[in-house]
């Protein structure tokens, strides 16, 4: 067992009988294998930790839901159909290459890819934040490079951040939870994120109509927010 913040393991012991052919007769050798199995800390029931591991991509599931309801806005705002759809891809191509790179820091660092993750994801909410108040205030040709540098800088975070949240989000479940367990815990995860879907597009319209895109990039700080909350939590 490991104290002192790691990760604490059971040993597990699996015998295995591999076969030997051999003159006709099937002949076996018996060996064992030593698996490391994460447990929960000590004095904590691991189901009360799920909770705060599916705070962790509340963030994550609101930025995505709400791209697609400030879709005509953003035509509006004359941002080409070109663009939209890099808006759009980003995330899903950095879903693609980035996960393998998440998975090893997990591995290496538990601790430091579970901060990561959601601090990525509220650096760059808070970048695009930024980012839309300067175009709400300043008229478009004050706005210059800063602020496409700065909605650059944003959405790279969001994009990357999105694949290292479903990473740590899964592999902290698998830490805490026995198989049987951990099924329940995954369904959890579908029916928030349908939840977190459902609020997005009932409220994104309405926080467009009163505040426009800035409006609505504040309100997605507070998923964030929570996200990472629940991480140091």
């Amino acid at each position: 067992m490991h104290h002192h913040g790691e990760a604490a393991t059971a040993t597990v012991c699996v015998k295995l009988d591999v076969p030997l052919g051999g003159h006709g007769e099937a002949a076996t050798v018996t060996d064992y294998v030593w698996l490391a199995r994460p447990e929960a800390p000590p004095g904590l029931p691991p189901w009360r930790l799920v909770p705060l591991v599916l705070g962790i991509g509340l963030g994550g599931h609101a930025a995505t839901q709400a791209l697609n309801a400030a879709e005509p806005l953003l035509h509006e705002e004359g941002l080409s159909p070109m663009l939209f759809s890099v808006l759009t891809i980003g995330p899903h191509f950095a879903s693609c290459l980035l996960p393998t790179l998440w998975g090893d820091c997990f591995v290496r660092s538990a601790r430091l890819a579970l901060v990561l993750a959601p601090a990525l994801l509220f650096f760059g909410q808070l970048v695009l934040a930024l980012g839309m108040l300067r175009h709400t205030h300043l008229k478009a040709p004050e706005n210059g490079p800063l602020l496409y540098a700065l909605m650059a800088v944003g959405f790279s975070a969001y994009s990357a951040s999105r694949a290292g949240l479903a990473v740590v989000q899964y592999a902290a479940l698998a830490r805490l939870l026995r198989t049987s367990s951990l099924v329940g815990a995954l369904c959890s995860v579908v029916v928030t994120t349908h939840a977190v879907g459902a609020i997005v597009q009932l409220g994104s319209p309405l926080l467009l109509l009163r505040g426009g895109l800035f409006a609505l990039q504040l309100a997605l700080l507070v998923p964030a927010a929570i996200g990472l909350v629940s991480d140091i939590a």
